[in-house]
């Protein structure tokens, strides 16, 4: 990958925690495999890390230690957006997340915002979600960038990391 003179890696993080990846994510690579590949890679060439989706409640609670972790891997630019739900995967978190079908038919079905085809979570969480990961990912000297949540004044970055090249 070094011989490529514009390269930037790009992976996809939506949790530390192993158990809640295996039912968010059951035939993603392991979190710890994740971290490792991404650190390596740091090494040599730019790496950007996709903390998305932001899946609230199941993995907006522990941001500061994710993205700690990141920035210890070597990562670059924190990308992130939140979780929007389509009806038939609403349906499948719901039946992965049973104790959350309350909270997501509350935040999804009443309460969120139609866009396109998506619903997303209502425009007050979803800021709160992306300022916080914002706020974090500048504390560790990081750069930012969130993709379409309509908060592009937020970004310091490309949505893309294609501002490395």
């Amino acid at each position: 990958l070094t011989e490529f003179k514009h390269i930037i890696v790009s992976f996809t993080l939506t949790t530390l925690r192993e158990n809640l990846a295996k039912r968010l994510e059951p035939y993603a690579p392991s979190p710890i495999k994740r971290l490792k590949a991404m650190e390596k890679l740091a090494r040599r060439i730019p790496v950007v890390c996709r903390l998305d989706p932001l899946v609230y409640p199941l993995n907006t609670n522990n941001i500061k230690e994710t993205i700690k972790e990141l920035k210890q891997c070597g990562v670059k630019q924190i990308i992130t957006s939140t979780y929007k739900a389509k009806s038939d995967n609403l349906k499948k978190m719901i039946g992965a997340f049973p104790e959350h079908k309350k909270l997501w038919q509350k935040l999804y079905l009443k309460q969120g915002n139609h866009i396109s085809h998506c619903i997303y979570l209502p425009i007050e969480l979803r800021k709160e979600l992306i300022e916080e990961v914002r706020q974090v990912s500048l504390s560790k000297k990081l750069e930012f960038s969130s993709c379409r949540e309509g908060f592009n004044n937020l970004n310091t970055k490309a949505c893309d990391g294609s501002s490395f090249f």
